[in-house]
């Protein structure tokens, strides 16, 4: 079984970036996680999104270390969104209280939109 995360990071504009996520969210995920959060989280990003794929599997230690990177997100005063077409987990994030800190789009392109679009 494959673990690893493939992170892939594109800068929107000069005040958001989106972090793309192909792959299982675990413990294993650490490493590229915060180090795609530390290549996007300069002064000037104001809006960092979240990009994770329909077929990703998300486990338990993958949250935790997602919940570090948000933590590290809010001390920054940034605006989290996460393009997340699973409902499923959508459903787990809300339970888990991550929608306080982070809001949830069905779609990259919806989170876009608000990023970009809304102040």
């Amino acid at each position: 079984m494959d673990y690893e995360l493939q992170v892939d990071v594109e800068q929107l504009d000069k005040t958001t970036a989106v972090i793309n996520l192909v792959g299982d969210l675990t413990i294993f995920a650490d490493k590229p996680l915060h180090e795609a959060y530390k290549a996007v989280s300069n002064d000037g990003i104001r809006n960092v999104i979240f990009n994770f794929d329909e077929r990703d599997l998300i486990c338990t230690p993958g949250i935790a270390v997602l919940i570090d990177v948000i933590i590290e997100a809010y001390k920054k005063n940034q605006r989290l969104l996460m393009a997340l077409p699973n409902a499923h987990f959508q459903k787990i994030f809300y339970l888990m209280g991550i929608t306080q800190y982070a809001r949830l789009f069905n779609s990259l392109e919806e989170a876009k939109q608000h990023a970009l679009y809304s102040s």
